[in-house]
């Protein structure tokens, strides 16, 4: 009788080793890839909607320091006058030209010309920080990039070990059960396992979460729909 029971409980071991080696590559083989940590984070300066926002700042700052060169020319006024009659002084002996006269005057004022050094070198640096900030901004993504990638990593990896806990817990169950059944266990052991086994379960799904968070974070951050 004893060596049945010996021979039942090897069984059911084995069982559940062969399961949970079946559950493992079923696990493997369904798991996402994940991209490389370089080529994640070559496409993300490309998609980024937060890089690009700041890549058009800085163009924006550049037309402007551009156009701050010509900016003067828009206080420039030019007058043209003609005339006809007499010239020279009111001595009536002094009026003996008859005929036309034209002209043009070009109005240029003081404010066009003072300040117009300092005024491009605002614009200079205003272009110089758009780029430092572009920069800034660019660096702080990639870290950013670097840590969720890694946290994705990490509860990737915690996932399928937690996933497979619980097929472990499951299995137990099932075998308490039929031990309940042929009265090898207790009704409160059998309890116990249920416990362990539900709680088991209930990690697994904050896992999915955790994961399935940080991925959605990860697209986010990257501006990629597929990583």
């Amino acid at each position: 009788m004893c060596n049945m029971k010996s021979v039942v409980k090897y069984t059911l071991i084995l069982q559940v080793v062969f399961q949970i080696h079946l559950f493992g590559q079923e696990e493997n083989n369904s798991n996402d890839s994940i991209l490389p940590l370089e080529v994640v984070i070559d496409q993300a300066l490309k998609h980024s909607p937060l890089l690009c926002m700041y890549e058009s700042y800085c163009a924006k700052s550049k037309l402007e320091m551009t156009l701050q060169k010509y900016a003067w020319m828009k206080d420039i006024a030019v007058t043209a006058d003609s005339k006809y009659g007499r010239y020279g002084n009111l001595q009536p002996m002094d009026q003996l030209s008859l005929g036309y006269g034209a002209g043009f005057v070009i109005k240029v004022p003081l404010t066009a010309i003072l300040g117009k050094n300092e005024r491009k070198h605002m614009a200079q640096v205003d272009y110089d920080a758009s780029k430092y900030q572009f920069e800034s901004v660019k660096e702080e993504l990639i870290k950013n990039i670097i840590k969720q990638y890694n946290d994705v990593l990490l509860l990737k990896a915690r996932l399928r070990i937690k996933t497979e806990s619980t097929e472990l817990s499951r299995i137990n169950q099932e075998i308490s059960y039929k031990q309940l059944q042929n009265k090898e266990i207790t009704f409160n052991q059998y309890a116990q396992i249920q416990e362990i086994y539900f709680a088991e379960k209930e990690r697994l799904e904050i896992t999915k979460n955790e994961y399935k968070t940080a991925w959605l974070i990860l697209k986010q951050i990257t501006g990629l729909s597929n990583i």
